[in-house]
């Protein structure tokens, strides 16, 4: 990294975080035009300055996302999220962002392509544990879910528990699970 621009990618990331910081919780508006397109500049500068890909921080242009008035705020919000993670994960520029602002990023090119980018793992969460029995469930879904062939009447019950317990901790957990199936298809 000692070629990389830090000083330069940092003021792209305080940009991209002010504009991340202005976007309303989604809720069915549109992002202005003017904030996709720099974020796109800013993905293609930054994958020449970082030497890193960010291509797929781009907002697509397609009858999806664009309509009269602008870009779908939700999938705009969640490409801000993304990048302004993926560089603060990179770069640590802010050690005490806890990854707060998107904990999943689904990007769907296609139907038959979910790239799925979750800024956290299992062993994050196991860490993390308030109780004894909420890091024993942690470890029980992990464990099952490393086996080659999962048995998910364990995994169920674990999660089952867990679901019950704590909302925000499930909402961290499911996307683990998901992706790891995923895999597996």
């Amino acid at each position: 990294m000692a070629d990389i621009d830090r000083a330069k990618v940092k003021r792209f990331y305080a940009e991209l975080r002010g504009y991340l910081d202005t976007i309303p919780e989604p809720s069915g508006f549109n992002a202005p035009t003017h904030i996709a397109e720099r974020l796109d500049k800013i993905c293609d500068e930054l994958s020449t300055v970082a030497r890193n890909d960010y291509s797929h921080f781009k907002v697509e242009r397609s009858e999806y996302t664009f309509n009269e008035y602008g870009f779908d705020g939700s999938l705009v919000k969640m490409k801000l999220s993304g990048i302004v993670n993926q560089l603060n994960a990179e770069f640590e520029f802010d050690p005490n962002q806890q990854q707060s602002q998107a904990a999943i990023i689904v990007n769907n090119q296609n139907t038959s392509n979910i790239d799925i980018k979750i800024n956290f793992s299992i062993d994050n969460l196991i860490e993390s544990a308030q109780t004894k029995e909420e890091k024993e469930k942690l470890k029980e879904i992990k464990t099952e879910i490393e086996k080659p062939h999962a048995d998910w009447s364990k995994i169920s019950k674990s999660l089952a528990w867990i679901l019950s317990y704590s909302r925000e901790l499930s909402l961290k957990l499911l996307p683990i699970i998901l992706n790891h199936y995923l895999k597996q298809s």
